[in-house]
């Protein structure tokens, strides 16, 4: 949630699933989201007048 502190349903959403989901917080627990690189996605699409 590096990427987006002050998302209020983002937290709402990782708190609820922290609550009702086991799995989801052991996942949540050793794969910190701030450690992971940022991605950009691309379509290999070229645009128009490229």
């Amino acid at each position: 949630m590096s990427r987006f502190p002050t998302d209020e349903g983002l937290n709402a959403l990782v708190d609820e699933l922290l609550a009702l989901s086991p799995e989801f917080r052991a996942m949540w627990t050793e794969h910190p989201v701030s450690n992971c690189p940022p991605s950009r996605a691309t379509s290999g699409i070229r645009m128009w007048g490229s």
